[in-house]
């Protein structure tokens, strides 16, 4: 199913800005590492309890003096969700609707292979980039954690974790996919997307920041995530990121038919 040479040309075309979030999130990552300190994390134990309805909010509402619980806590709540899904939405805007807009995809579709094929690399392009970045992020963790504060992170939960993570990526991955081969236009295709993830974010941030609210986290892909229960090995939450990955390959593979029966007005 893949074109190996439009694929990587894809790969060339979206590197610098898989290097440039690459770099922010590695800086940020970076930053918490060394904010990590028990004495710190207790001053920020009694600041979570005078403000934890704003702690909740961002995902921070469990503070911890383990490094690993540390990280996710700070990281994964809140900045592992916003730049991921501001590059998933950027590629899938350049490898499907930017094409389509300039009307440039009539040149892809002009070669020998079948739409489904063209599509479902465009598809593959955007998950390598960001497995890519897991990647990245994954390994600079446990390199830097281990170098700083050696014996003190739970590598094997942290793997787990990044794997429910990228199972998150991927449907946000698949969300933005979809929209994309609905619309033909960038302002119709970005903005349902980005539509839906802040609608998203903002309702688990309410579910979160009252208990009586906490029914909305149901309305919510988002609370099929848990990175601190799928940390303690909670089978539940495992299967629950799993069911994310299912999702994704369903709302891939409704994008392909649809992009392969569309109009595309070229």
């Amino acid at each position: 199913m893949i074109n190996w040479t439009l694929f990587k040309q894809e790969i060339k075309n979206n590197y610098r800005l898989t290097i440039i979030f690459v770099f922010i999130l590695i800086l940020y990552t970076a930053i918490i590492i060394a904010m990590y300190d028990p004495q710190f994390a207790s001053s920020l134990e009694q600041m979570s309890q005078s403000m934890p309805e704003i702690f909740a909010a961002f995902g921070m509402a469990n503070i911890s003096t383990n490094l690993t619980e540390f990280l996710i806590n700070y990281l994964y709540g809140f900045l592992y969700l916003i730049f991921p899904i501001v590059f998933i939405i950027l590629v899938t805007n350049n490898l499907i609707v930017k094409y389509v807009d300039k009307g440039s995809m009539s040149y892809l579709l002009a070669t020998p292979n079948k739409r489904s094929k063209i599509i479902a690399n465009q598809a593959m392009v955007a998950l390598f980039l960001s497995f890519i970045i897991i990647i990245f992020l994954t390994l600079f963790c446990i390199i830097i954690g281990e170098i700083l504060f050696p014996g003190d992170m739970d590598i094997k939960g942290l793997i787990l974790v990044n794997i429910g993570l990228f199972g998150l990526w991927t449907f946000i991955a698949s969300l933005s996919f979809l929209s994309a081969c609905v619309f033909n236009e960038s302002r119709k295709s970005i903005g349902i997307s980005v539509g839906i993830i802040i609608y998203s974010i903002l309702v688990q941030m309410l579910s979160q920041f009252n208990d009586k609210l906490d029914f909305l986290k149901y309305l919510t892909p988002l609370s099929l995530f848990n990175s601190l229960e799928i940390l303690k090995g909670d089978m539940k939450y495992i299967l629950l990121f799993i069911l994310l990955y299912l999702v994704s390959v369903g709302f891939y593979f409704i994008g392909i038919k649809v992009f392969k029966r569309k109009d595309l007005s070229l």
